[in-house]
């Protein structure tokens, strides 16, 4: 739908607001915005219905691009004789008839669609076999899917049948205990019938194809497509049913002539593509040779050990082994079942498990006995196992109930397919291995296309179709090459496609002064190297200069991270050279792919500015291996190594006589295992015109696997001023400055990389932003353009009639082309190897006027002109070039994925930023001049000399206001804070010096050159800052410092396993435990101590004088052990230790700060916790973590993922430890020790021992429970240092950092609160005890710290009066209010309602009858319920998706449809996993309002009060108002319109940090109320806290539409009380100090121009407040008590400068009370400081969901929870997806889902979109049925069912259906003054008269926007 713009005095006649424009956006952006009656908890509503009276501006969709037709052919070239692989296609004998299309549905026993294409397939076999006869015997063509094809009809419309399928997998059993193989019990209910499933299939008719469209194909029609896409569908099951591997339009048959290895257990397996083709000469059936990558059958063993290269089986690393088995299909050897494997089992085959075995006669009785799996296939199976005891068994079980099978009995099954990337080696192995001459190939399609035998197939001969089993015949031309020109005016005519530089020289050579080589490979000759590359340079007519130096990589070094070997290169560069040269020839160890490739580039181009060229020479470095490098460099450095003679002359038709640009564009996509990196996006384009041979190009990032780029123009707004950031803009800038100030008038645009289904995609996507992007530099230019893609990934092959490849030059534009579409083929090179593919060229768009031969001959002319290569090259340079770029973007970008963390598969690993997509490289200035399209994109071109910039008033920038006054209103107290005072006595100077290292080798530096520090002390703050009191006695100072190791290096046995050998421990003594530091201390500035007064006078040029005494602090606690977590620290005593469970605890300690306040500088302590590990033992740690009682029920897999990088100590030998990972084997099996041979210290011996044993003998260390469990390791990834895992403790202090469980965080809460006087105790001592007089930092400087509380006095403002039911008021007593003898305001009624229950405990019966007591009580009528629906104990363990979905399974739908509230009964507190599915399914996909309770077996009548007034308050009823609502008396606000704003955003929690944000803001509306609030929600990208969705221009310039969330939410106020709001307070949660000045230059500015865009100068006045509760300022009385609610406080501990505030308005009734901070940073409105803060603290008393005052006021409260419902939903998609790897691994998997559910949309950024209940219904205008004649206009709805609830509202000529988050209210809920100006009175339901009815084709889910 277009959007479109309206003006309210169109809508509404009102005075108020009769010149406010209105943009009304069509659907709700980025997962729409909630509405509510009077609180946001739920889903949210459209945006407002357009009116009757306004009549739609209809938009103009323009002319949608086509591809041209075809203007001719060529002539050009000698005539060849060719053939083609398409073979002719006979057409139907009776075109007449008609293929039928039926849907198929089909359905499991359990009611379950069926969507596995495999067994769907088996399941229509079954069908057409069983019920032949009901098909009145016609044959099928069924598509795997939904679709079913017949050549002519079924006897019947629908077909309804039930088919038995025989399982062709084996069960897998289990001996009850879920180990072992089937019990008896188990064959039995297989017997039984466990072996077969009941299908019903549903067949329906769906549409009617003739076969007449296959003359409109052969036409060149779209409309043809259809029948053509019957026939693949026929071929596809022509070749399932023999067996075949399907993929896509390819089939592989299982033959093992057909496979090659590849190695790595991979096998190429050969196939063909197959396909029909409307062509010139007819329809054809393209049949082509094609490889897929499948796992090599056999023993599961042996592929194990072929696919991780080792020779022994216990040398395999299982974890990989379970990746790659997982969901693979088997056969058994023993008896030939087949399984899918589930997964490896946890121990060894030889461990025991109960076997149940009979008891005498009895068959019920049963007795258990111990048997390992690997006895009981020996002996009860009878099958010899040779090698399977010690090695994992293959799971082939469900997840509870697994059935294992020995590894050596289990065989690989054929044809399943590989999908992960391959290794360069298996690529290069692949290609030789699969290559076939043109001659071979022919006769492998030939052989193909009689072995198919497609004439047997019954449909085809059905309808007539034959095939003929020749190649297509058809004539071709040669294109004659061009000349290319070389230096000294000498030209050459390629032969045959190539060229050499034999006694040639460059044409524009370039000179190599300064240059130098450095040597990553051990054997290559550099001198040799250099020696011969000056030699053939200086043939070739460069002069190369001998090397400045050579550069060898250290051994140490090599076995290093690719990034590490190349910083640590540079290191050498930088000391070696007196400065980084102008080139650099960088030698790899292996072919260019090497790892080490993409950081030397990204180091050496982005970061350094150094052109550099990677080799990788063999051992013979002959004179064309040197040419084909001396002509990369040349074009890197800037020479040109040939040209065409036309380009010299200039001669090339068309192009020469006008400036032509020539583009090239391309996008390259992450590859297998990396498909969550951005997609790449380059252009390149030609400069320097007349050349063609010289291109620059662009490069831009953007969603993953989108292949249309969204980055050529990209209109932008800089200073006021709109400028375009588009690639296309870059490029025509820059091709008028280097072509002479000539604007380019033809532009020739190649496209690579996209389908056919895609170019209508390119022509009014790519195109049209090209043509915008030329408009948009200067209005009206509008070069002519042809458009040209450029297809390789086709099938299509030219033959000879010899058995030769066809000649460079040849070109095809007839028979074989299509016979509308302006098209050809062309090979422009010489295929040496294999068969030539030709490149297929369209032309989609021709404005220029080519014709076919000046086209064909421009395109091969541009086959030769690539700088890189001495040949022709099959596609075009302009694409070839922007392939390049883009790959070479791609190595960049995949080098930060490989750099990071790589314990999980990559699959999973989040991108990083967490889902935004990364900055592209910038290239460093040094070589942003010399870089041509073969590295990375120079910048944007700089403004031509001759333009003179608009320059741009500079915006104002928003600051926080300063202090207009305090309040005075409220009774006095006298209160403390946890402020202490600080007194500064000096006002010294001090520098900062920077460069460290780490504390303890900054430690070591005082302790060891305290003279040279002058006795100096100083503060470091751990990283490059470093501080001291007064100067030091030079700028620059050096040390060198030996640090002994804290921790042990841990040895090894020389074969990577055991304890320390002799050689190791030698080595130790020799210096092992020490290292060598040099540290450099150089000045870097000088901070006052004045400005600690300027900081006390709040301005901000005192921050980092504060800065440096929270780091002496910082070290300070440093000193003292102390774990150190921002500004907090914690103390290693037991006594702070509470223990939460899970082998976690919580750590008690204490934040530190210095605050500027009105009454001084001061010192802001706290108490605070943290988590970390509990110290102890490993082993019960680990039991702890996992709450088992056995080690032997411990997950290893888990333990090692939480064990990594901990650090431990050892009981027997007290040394410590980080540890690397745990041992793959138990501490019982064996390792070779090498032990000393006689008196020979250098000979040596070895023996088998184990870890167990070496312990025990050779340490004297006695071990209980460590033989069968792994070890501890400590070491290397190549050396191994194994510790048995019963000597190791884990150290104290170790930060947890994961998200806790519902249980430890209740358990954190309660342990860790305490009573005020508590905490006043503990952080008086915590003064006391930090003894900070006794700093000598601080005592130098003369910086002292009082030790008492501040003292100051606060105000207690009084409560506001509430008003109930019946017109009873009642002011609240300390914060509470209850209902007692008192009614709700505006109750509602509930009549049609039912209750479902999830929980076992709850009755169900006694619950329903209180509820309705108590609502009764309060003035609710609740009816008894219609329905109760209890829970089958068999789903309780599911999923909760499951169990939700069972639920409703029980609910009968028509019953479903009347029902208008659900109370749902959870079995756990609302933090249950079944909320999330539960609250999804019934807001988003049924629009039912529900409830959720968990209560407690004592259900009383607050509790149930508490449920009721949430009931309530979501069925539109109102619980209580503030007196001054009812009697407009609320200062400021009643005496004009002003609406209030909430804003928050939530984040995904720890472990859900890639989750998208969500923004929510809340509103409110009906003024003069300011308890009734609705919400909008919007996701941003993970992470980001400013919110950038309040304004969103939309469309184009004059019909620009506002998509943001301000505009929504004004208009909603105005609708509600229509009058424009004329002030605006804001209320923003969640961001700190540093982020205020965001908040007034990006959100607040959103805001106005949200309102200015409304309506021009419309800019109501603003008021915006910030309120933080997450500081750590706490308000203490003299009484044990906490402060009492309305406490608020501006004085001695506020800002000396701004204007803030603490309020304490709730009642604090466990631990101590946390006041919120209040900080006003704009008031245009002028409250006082009283009326702001009676304001603040009376809106925490109208939170409809609560009787007492809360904490935060309640747009805050709403919008922090209309954000954690969005957050609810969207993480139920994550929890919902398979967890069984960490969440970060999962990544990838899971956005996939949740694209599919339109939770998640890949952009420039990653974000998502939130859940949506919107449906649009169709624009039908009808007549309202109540009698009143007015016509309906329709509305956007929660969901179609709830159309029947619409009521009619007449209003100013307005019929209007408001919506409350999918609850539609009656007109009982509009204003009282909205009432009085209706012109009759608002009538009842009204119910939709029978033809007002859905139209199908457009419901449709809300489009939405990011």
């Amino acid at each position: 739908s277009p959007f479109r713009r309206f003006r309210f005095k169109s809508l509404l006649r009102s005075p108020h607001f009769s010149s406010f424009p209105l943009t009304v956006p069509p659907a709700v952006v980025d997962g729409g915005s909630m509405e509510k009656e009077s609180l946001p908890t739920d889903l949210p509503p459209p945006p407002p219905v357009i009116p009757p009276n306004v009549v739609p501006i209809k938009a103009d969709f323009g002319h949608v691009r086509v591809p041209m037709a075809r203007k001719g052919t060529g002539s050009l070239g000698q005539r060849i004789s060719l053939l083609a692989n398409h073979f002719a296609v006979r057409r139907p004998t009776n075109m007449d008839a008609c293929f039928f299309h039926y849907s198929v549905s089909v359905t499991s026993e359990d009611s379950r669609a069926v969507e596995s294409k495999g067994i769907g397939r088996k399941i229509m076999d079954k069908v057409q076999q069983t019920y032949s006869s009901e098909l009145s015997q016609k044959d099928f063509a069924y598509d795997g899917e939904k679709s079913l094809f017949t050549y002519g009809e079924l006897p019947k419309k629908t077909l309804n049948f039930t088919v038995i399928l025989e399982r062709s997998n084996g069960r897998g059993g289990g001996d009850g205990n879920g180990n072992g193989s089937p019990s008896d019990g188990e064959r039995k209910r297989m017997k039984r019938g466990g072996r077969s499933r009941k299908f019903d299939v549903e067949i329906s008719y769906a549409a009617k194809i003739p076969l007449r469209q296959i003359e409109a194909a052969m036409r060149g029609e779209d409309s043809g497509q259809e029948a053509l896409r019957v026939l693949d569908i026929i071929l596809r099951q022509h070749a399932a049913k023999k067996g075949c591997l399907l993929v896509r339009q390819s089939f592989f048959h299982d033959d093992s002539r057909n496979f090659v290895d590849i190695g790595g257990g991979v096998v190429g397996c050969r196939g063909f593509h197959s396909s029909f083709r409307p062509t010139q000469g007819g329809l054809s059936l393209n049949i082509d040779v094609t490889t897929t990558m499948i796992l090599k059958p056999g023993p599961v063993i042996n592929f194990l050990l072929e696919n991780q290269n080792v020779r022994d089986p216990f040398r395999i690393d299982w974890l990989k082994a379970r990746r790659m088995l997982k969901n693979l299909r088997i056969r058994t050897t023993h008896n030939s079942m087949e399984f899918k494997i589930s997964g490896l089992s946890e121990h060894p085959c030889n461990q025991h498990f109960s076997l149940r075995v009979r008891n005498g006669g009895n068959p019920d009785a049963q007795d258990t006995r111990e048997v390992t799996v690997y006895e009981y296939f020996r002996k009860e199976k009878g099958v010899e196992l040779k090698d399977s005891a010690s090695l994992p068994c293959i799971d082939a079980g469900r997840p509870n109930h697994p059935n294992y099978i020995p590894i050596e009995l289990c065989s690989l099954l054929s044809l399943q397919r590989y999908t992960k990337s391959l290794s360069s080696q298996q690529r290069a192995s692949l290609v030789e291995k699969s290559r076939q001459k043109p001659q071979e190939r022919m006769r492998t399609l030939t052989d193909a296309m009689r072995s198919n035998r497609y004439h047997e197939d019954p449909i085809l001969s059905s309808c007539g179709i034959n095939f003929s089993d020749q190649f297509a015949q058809l004539e071709g031309r040669i294109l004659p090459s061009p000349k290319l020109v070389f230096g000294n005016g000498e030209t050459f005519a390629p032969r045959n496609g190539r060229w050499n530089l034999n006694q040639k020289q460059m044409l524009q050579p370039i000179r190599i002064q300064r240059w130098a080589i450095v040597n990553f490979s051990a054997r290559c000759d550099t001198e040799h190297l250099a020696r011969e590359l000056i030699n053939t340079g200086r043939n070739k007519g460069i002069l190369i200069e001998p090397p400045f130096a050579t550069f060898e990589e250290s051994p140490q070094f090599r076995n290093a991270s690719p990034v590490v070997r190349v910083d640590k290169m540079f290191d050498q560069l930088k000391s070696g050279l007196p400065g980084f040269p102008e080139f650099i020839l960088c030698v790899l160890s292996e072919r260019k792919n090497s790892y080490v490739y993409g950081p030397w580039k990204k180091k050496a181009l982005s970061d350094v500015g150094i052109v550099t060229q990677c080799i990788a020479p063999s051992h013979k470095i002959n004179d064309q291996y040197l040419t084909n490098v001396l002509l990369k460099i040349n074009s890197k450095l800037g020479g040109i190594n040939s040209l065409l003679s036309i380009e010299k002359t200039p001669s090339i038709p068309i192009i020469s006589t006008s400036p032509t640009i020539i583009l090239g564009l391309d996008v390259s996509h992450g590859s297998p295992g990396h498909s969550d990196m951005p997609s790449i996006a380059a252009v390149v384009s030609s400069r320097e015109w007349p050349l063609i041979s010289r291109y620059r190009a662009a490069v831009r990032t953007q969603s993953p696997k989108v292949e249309m780029i969204d980055s050529l123009f990209k209109p932008s707004v800089h200073e006021d001023k709109k400028i375009d950031l588009g690639i296309i803009n870059e490029l025509l800038i820059d091709f008028y400055q280097s072509s002479r100030q000539r604007k380019p008038e033809k532009m020739i645009i190649f496209r690579d990389g996209v389908s056919e289904s895609q170019f209508n995609q390119v022509l009014n996507i790519e195109l049209e932003q090209i043509i915008e992007a030329c408009d948009f530099l200067e209005s009206g230019y509008r070069p002519k353009i042809t458009l040209i893609v450029a297809q390789k990934n086709h099938h299509t092959k030219l033959f000879q009639n010899s058995p030769e490849n066809v000649p460079p030059g040849t070109v095809v534009d007839t028979k074989i082309c299509h016979p509308r579409n302006f098209d050809f083929y062309m090979c422009a090179h010489a295929g040496m190897i294999g068969t030539t593919r030709p490149t297929h060229y369209h032309i989609l768009v021709d404005e220029i006027g080519f014709s076919a031969d000046d086209l064909q001959m421009l395109v091969h002319s541009l086959s030769y002109v690539y700088q890189r290569s001495t040949t022709a090259i099959s596609i075009v340079a302009p694409v070839s070039y922007a392939h390049l770029a883009a790959a070479q973007m791609s190595q960049f970008i995949k080098g930060e994925y490989d750099s990071s963390d790589s314990s999980s598969s990559h699959g999973g690993v989040t991108i990083p930023g967490n889902l935004q997509i990364p900055a592209m490289p910038k290239l460093h200035k040094n070589v942003c001049s010399k870089i041509l399209p073969t590295d990375l994109p120079p910048p944007p071109p700089v403004i031509p000399p001759d333009v003179v910039p608009i320059k741009a008033d500079p915006r104002h920038v928003r600051v926080p206001m300063a202090r207009k006054g305090t309040g005075s209103i409220g009774q006095r107290i006298s209160l403390s804070a946890n402020h202490f005072a600080v007194s500064v006595t000096s006002e010294d100077s001090r520098a900062a010096e920077s460069k460290g290292i780490g504390r303890k080798i900054m430690d070591k530096v005082q302790q060891t050159y305290s003279s040279e520090l002058s006795q100096k002390d100083f503060a470091y703050d751990g990283k490059k800052s470093l501080f001291t009191y007064g100067e030091l006695p030079k700028k620059t100072l050096n040390f060198t410092v030996i640090l002994e190791s804290s921790y042990g290096r841990g040895g090894g046995d020389g074969n990577g396993h055991g304890s320390p050998s002799e050689g190791e421990r030698k080595r130790m003594k020799r210096g092992g435990r020490s290292r060598k530091f040099d540290v450099e201390i150089c000045y870097a500035a000088k901070i006052p101590l004045r400005q600690i007064e300027a900081a006390m006078r709040g301005e901000e040029s005192g921050q980092e004088a504060l800065r440096v005494l929270d780091i002496i602090l910082r070290q300070h606690a440093a000193k003292k052990g102390c774990l150190l977590v921002g500004q907090s620290f914690f103390h290693d005593d037991s006594r702070n230790f509470v223990g939460i469970g899970g082998g976690v605890v919580g750590c008690r300690g204490f934040h530190s700060s210095f605050r500027p306040a009105q009454g001084g500088l001061s010192l802001n302590i706290d108490v605070t916790t943290t988590m970390i590990l509990k110290p102890g033992p490993v082993m019960n740690f680990l039991l702890e973590t996992q709450n088992v009682r056995d080690p032997f029920r411990i997950d290893w897999q888990k333990a090692r993922r939480m064990l990594k990088n901990l650090r431990i100590r050892t009981t027997h030998n007290s040394m410590e430890f980080k540890i690397s990972g745990l041992s793959e084997h138990p501490c019982c099996q064996h390792f070779s020790l090498r032990v000393k041979n006689g008196g020979n210290p250098d000979a040596q011996k070895t023996r088998e021992i184990t870890v167990y044993e070496y312990f025990r003998k050779e340490k004297g260390v006695e071990l209980k429970d460590s033989a069968p469990l792994p070890c501890i390791d400590v070491g290397r990834p190549n050396h191994p240092n194994y510790i048995p895992i019963e000597l190791c403790s884990l150290l104290s202090l170790q930060r947890y950092t994961k998200s806790l469980s519902s249980q430890q965080r209740a358990s954190l809460v309660e342990k860790s609160r305490q009573k005020p006087q508590e905490r006043m105790r503990t952080l008086t001592d915590a003064m006391r005890s930090n003894r900070y007089h006794e700093d000598p930092i601080l005592s130098a400087c003369g910086i002292n710290f009082s030790d008492q509380f501040v003292r100051l006095e606060g105000r207690i403002l009084p409560s506001p009066t509430l008003v109930f039911g019946k017109g009873k008021s009642l002011l609240p007593r300390n914060g509470h209010w209850n209902f007692n003898q008192k009614q709700m305001l505006e109750p509602s009624h509930i009549q049609r309602w039912a209750i479902v229950n999830f929980s076992a405990r709850c009755d169900i019966e006694l619950l329903a009858r209180k509820l309705a007591n108590t609502g009764y009580n309060k003035g609710i009528h609740i009816a008894p319920p219609c329905a109760t629906f209890e829970e089958s104990p068999q789903f309780q363990n599911a999923s909760p998706a499951v169990r939700v979905d069972k639920m409703f399974d029980q609910i009968n739908p028509d019953l479903l449809k009347d029902l208008e509230f659900i109370l749902c009964v959870l079995s756990e507190k609302k933090t249950s996993h079944v909320y999330g599915p539960w609250k999804r399914r019934t807001l988003s996909d049924l629009g039912i309002v529900t409830q959720c309770i968990s209560p407690s077996p004592k259900i009383n009548d607050q509790y149930l009060t508490n449920v009721l007034l949430k009931i309530n308050s979501k069925l539109g009823g109102i619980n209580s108002l503030l007196s001054f609502e009812k009697t407009r008396s609320i200062p400021i606000i009643s005496t004009s319109p002003t609406i209030i704003f909430g804003l928050d955003v939530s984040h995904g929690s720890a472990g859900h940090s890639d989750l998208p944000s969500i923004a929510a803001v809340v509103s409110s509306r009906e003024w003069p109320l300011i308890s009734r609030y609705r919400a909008a929600v919007r996701t941003q990208s993970p992470k980001v806290e400013m919110i950038d969705s309040l304004f969103k221009p939309s469309g184009p310039e004059d019909k620009k539409t506002d998509l943001g969330i301000i505009n929504e939410l004004l208009i909603d106020f105005y609708q509600s009380c229509g009058r424009k709001p004329e002030k605006i307070i804001i209320f923003r949660d969640g961001v700190s100090e540093s982020q205020f000045n965001q908040v007034l230059n990006i959100e607040l500015k959103q805001i106005t121009e949200a309102c200015d865009f409304i309506e021009p100068g419309y800019q109501p006045k603003i008021t915006l407040i910030v309120a933080q509760k997450n500081h750590h300022t706490k308000l203490f009385q003299d009484s044990p008590e906490n402060v009492p609610p309305g406490t608020v406080v501006d004085t001695k501990i506020c800002h000396p400068l701004n204007f803030d505030f603490y309020m304490c308005a709730h009642a604090g009734m466990i631990g101590t009370t946390r006041p919120t901070h209040y900080h006003i940073l704009v008031d245009e409105i002028g409250f006082s400081a009283d009326n702001l803060q009676m304001l603040v603290h009376f809106l925490s008393y109208v939170y409809q969901r609560s009787t007492t005052a809360i904490s935060i006021v309640a747009p805050i409260s709403y919008a922090h929870l209309a954000a954690a419902q969005m957050s609810q939903f969207i993480k139920g998609e994550y929890d919902s997806s398979d967890t069984s790897n960490s969440h970060g691994v999962m990544v990838s998997m899971m956005k996939a889902e949740l694209q599919k559910k339109k939770l998640w949309s890949d952009r420039n950024l990653v974000v998502g979109e939130s859940p949506s209940l919107l449906w649009r219904i169709t624009p039908i205008q009808q007549t309202c049925c109540c009698g009143c004649g007015d016509d309906l206009v329709p509305n956007w709805v929660a969901h179609p069912r709830l159309l029947r609830r619409i009521h009619h509202m007449k209003l100013i000529g307005l019929v209007q259906a408001e919506l409350d988050l999918g609850i539609l209210f009656g007109p009982r809920h509009l204003p009282d003054r909205l009432q009085e100006t209706c012109s009759r009175r608002l009538a009842g339901t009204c119910v939709l008269p029978h033809h007002f009815h859905l139209n199908e084709r457009v419901v449709r889910p809300v489009d939405v926007h990011v």
